[in-house]
């Protein structure tokens, strides 16, 4: 959907633009029109009952929700175990948990916000690709908003199918391994331009095509996988909360991507911005080769038992602990 977003936004600002409305019309309209999508969800999101899609213990969706567990994990209910537990731990549980998946997280962490910074500081770049393409004149500034909006238009259609390609192929091919390919080609596509940016000035339609193509295996790549991975590598009772570190995480990385590179291009070029975003995805390769797990198939049933197996097992190791003796003895 972000890569639909991404087309939609400069062909609606296009479309306004066709029609002689005031400037500040078209843009509020574009602004607006991104408020659609989720108007249209908010009353099926109202009727979704949390409870009807809460995982049982018996692992019957129709079946009565059991009492909630004990810290240790176990419960009983008709005086017999369930087959199946929901994950609820204690606070000192879940501490526990983080510090087993602490590479984990650093791993999903450091490739989202070593992505983002490339992936927003790229977007810049925009500006560069729609003056070498001849896009920047017009007499006016409506025809200037068109030209823009036509360069980021076709830019977006080349990087749509790699949202396209990353669909059908994620469940067979990989988490990990569509990661590292769309962090290989877009170093190889940074430091191509780079190299060879004062020779490509010369072509526009393959500079442009040759741009156009590290937004393509930035969608068929972490664009895609640092959205999934987090949701699958972690068991339940810390899966939502490392999420959203790892999505915090990227959007720091967007904010240092926009904040670093506009004094860099300025002030060095912005053959060198490329090869710094070589250097910056070579950097995400590596961290997802060493810390990114591939979730690919994963049971979120089998991780949450294993983790309430250990929280059981450390209950039972801490009522096992002599207690220590009082003052008073």
């Amino acid at each position: 959907m972000p890569g639909v977003g991404n087309f939609l936004g400069p062909l609606i600002t296009l479309l306004l633009g066709s029609t002689g409305l005031n400037l500040d019309l078209v843009w509020r309209f574009a602004l607006g029109f991104g408020a659609i999508p989720p108007a249209l969800t908010a009353y099926h999101r109202w009727k979704l009952h949390k409870e009807d899609h809460a995982p049982t213990a018996t692992g019957d969706d129709n079946a009565p929700a059991l009492p909630e567990e004990n810290t240790s994990g176990a419960v009983e209910h008709n005086g017999e175990k369930p087959k199946k537990r929901k994950l609820v731990v204690s606070w000192l549980q879940n501490k526990r948990t983080f510090w087993k998946y602490k590479w984990v997280l650093f791993g999903t962490t450091s490739t989202w916000f070593l992505f983002d910074i490339t992936f927003y500081a790229n977007g810049l770049f925009k500006e560069t690709v729609v003056n070498i393409l001849g896009l920047n004149g017009g007499s006016t500034p409506e025809e200037k908003i068109k030209n823009t909006a036509l360069a980021s238009l076709v830019i977006a259609a080349v990087a749509l199918p790699g949202y396209w390609a990353a669909i059908p192929l994620v469940d067979r091919v990989g988490r990990k391994p569509i990661q590292m390919i769309g962090f290989v080609c877009v170093t190889l596509i940074f430091a191509f331009m780079g190299a060879f940016y004062k020779q490509l000035e010369q072509y526009p339609t393959l500079f442009f095509f040759i741009y156009g193509l590290s937004f393509f295996f930035s969608n068929f790549g972490p664009n895609t996988t640092t959205y999934i991975v987090p949701g699958e590598a972690f068991p339940s009772n810390i899966r939502a909360t490392c999420h959203g570190i790892s999505a915090a995480m990227g959007k720091l990385g967007a904010i240092v991507g926009v904040a670093a590179f506009v004094p860099v291009v300025d002030q060095y070029g912005i053959d060198v911005a490329f090869f710094a975003c070589a250097v910056i995805s070579i950097l995400g390769l590596i961290c997802t080769i060493f810390f990114v797990p591939e979730t690919k198939g994963t049971s979120f049933e089998v991780m949450d038992e294993q983790e309430a197996n250990d929280a059981d097992a450390i209950a039972e190791q801490d009522e096992r602990k002599p207690l220590a003796p009082s003052r008073a003895d």
